[in-house]
């Protein structure tokens, strides 16, 4: 199920030429902690502003993408189009209409 923000928000039919339209996908676990559907809709330039579009529909999204400083969580990874982002950098990234990204938690061990 794709959940569009954008009609939560009441702005269905209003984005501006210059916003870019995403859908985040998220892994079961996220979704469990988060409250959240696995797919969603998001607008924005940047992955920052795409997680922005969701803190009203998730408050608790924040709490587990993202560090004190606001940064990504080291423990976790985002796949932009299925390319790993850099976590310094990751929020700061561009995104083209249409973008896919993909929020996991990253697996270590030995």
């Amino acid at each position: 199920m794709l959940l569009d923000v954008r009609q939560l928000n009441g702005k269905a039919s209003e984005q501006t030429k210059d916003t870019q339209v995403i859908e985040i996908e998220f892994t079961s676990q996220l979704v469990k902690q988060v409250g959240c559907p696995t797919v969603v809709s998001a607008s924005g330039n940047s992955v920052q502003e795409a997680f922005d579009t969701l803190d009203d529909q998730y408050p608790n999204l924040k709490a587990h993408v993202f560090s004190d400083d606001g940064t990504v969580h080291p423990h976790l990874a985002l796949f932009l189009n299925g390319e790993m982002l850099d976590g310094k950098e990751a929020l700061q990234t561009k995104l083209d209409d249409r973008c896919e990204l993909f929020v996991m938690q990253a697996v270590s061990g030995g």
